[in-house]
């Protein structure tokens, strides 16, 4: 997601806020992108997406209710404290009658309102998207985001059985290289989890998926691009028996059933690790994130060689020695 000042620098755009906005008209465009790209987000979202220009919760909340009573944004209760707002399908309409710079061609027009435990999934998926964005644009020009996007991937071919949460690509210190995000929130079993990174590795094998990746590479100058990717994971449990923690533990077990060069591709930390960054001033780059291709070479053998029953406290000990990194070099 921009920051306040500017949109995507690959697309060229206008830019989304003039620092002399006055009016709520002049608010309308720029509310309603952040919807459309994001579809769900609350007051404290939008705060952190136009720094400076909301600097109080009742300020953006009276902007919102106005898109709300227009019947562009439809608002729910949410956690007791504040609200959840959706963008509904007048809300598409009036984006689409606005010069807003994205293309909303490749937007699914109508969607189904996520309710219940989905609307804390999809605005996980927001607040990293957003944290993500923020941290790249602050970084500029020594990381860099290229591209991004939410939805529009559900129109390409190649996304026909597996559509990430979340993607963007970066260029940084390592090159470039194109990374998917994947919120594990709720119930899942760790039979699950297996089927997810099994089902990346069966993807990222397809011919036309390999032309995606180095389609993306391509043009932005790679010379020999390769159809490289990453799998970032970020764990929360809803269940009062387990910790973020030992979601976390089990996920990193299920890399060790696929090929070592898919396990090497993914990243993990926990929602409990990315609430306290933020909150204590941090932010997407700091150490919290375990590679997975840490636990390759010597790590998988002697996992392989565990006793099932004790393969879960080696985990566990070895996550405990293993360093943290941030998400950009």
């Amino acid at each position: 997601m921009p920051d306040a000042e500017t949109l995507d620098e690959h697309a060229d755009a206008p830019k989304l806020v003039s620092p002399t906005l006055k009016t709520d008209s002049e608010y309308e465009v720029p509310l309603l992108k952040l919807f459309a790209l994001h579809r769900v987000a609350t007051p404290y979202d939008v705060m952190n997406v136009f720094p400076g220009h909301f600097r109080y919760h009742n300020a953006v909340m009276r902007h919102l209710n106005r898109l709300h009573n227009q019947g562009y944004l439809k608002r729910q209760d949410y956690d007791d404290k504040s609200y959840v707002y959706h963008i509904t399908n007048a809300g598409y309409e009036r984006c689409r009658d606005s010069d807003i710079g994205i293309d909303l061609s490749r937007l699914p027009y109508r969607y189904e309102e996520p309710t219940g435990r989905q609307v804390n999934h999809e605005l996980l998926i927001t607040k990293t998207a957003i944290a993500i964005c923020q941290y790249l644009q602050q970084q500029k020009p020594k990381v860099r985001l290229l591209d991004h996007g939410r939805f529009g991937l559900q129109s390409e071919a190649a996304f026909e059985h597996l559509v990430p949460d979340y993607w963007y690509m970066v260029s940084d210190g390592n090159g470039l290289m194109v990374r998917f995000l994947e919120v594990i929130a709720g119930v899942e079993s760790v039979t699950r989890i297996r089927s997810m990174f099994e089902e990346y590795e069966r993807w990222g094998q397809r011919e036309e998926v390999q032309r995606w990746l180095t389609e993306r590479y391509r043009q932005h100058g790679a010379m020999q691009p390769q159809a490289e990717y990453q799998v970032h994971c970020i764990l929360e449990s809803r269940s009062w028996k387990h910790t973020d923690a030992w979601k976390e533990r089990m996920t990193i077990m299920q890399t060790f059933h696929v090929h070592p060069k898919m396990q090497g591709r993914v990243w993990t930390t926990t929602k409990e690790a990315l609430d306290t960054a933020l909150a204590e001033g941090s932010n997407i780059n700091h150490p919290i994130w375990h590679r997975a291709k840490d636990f390759l070479g010597e790590t998988r053998s002697r996992w392989e060689l565990q006793p099932a029953g004790q393969r879960t406290r080696f985990i566990d000990q070895c996550m405990r020695r293993l360093d943290t990194y941030p998400l950009f070099a």
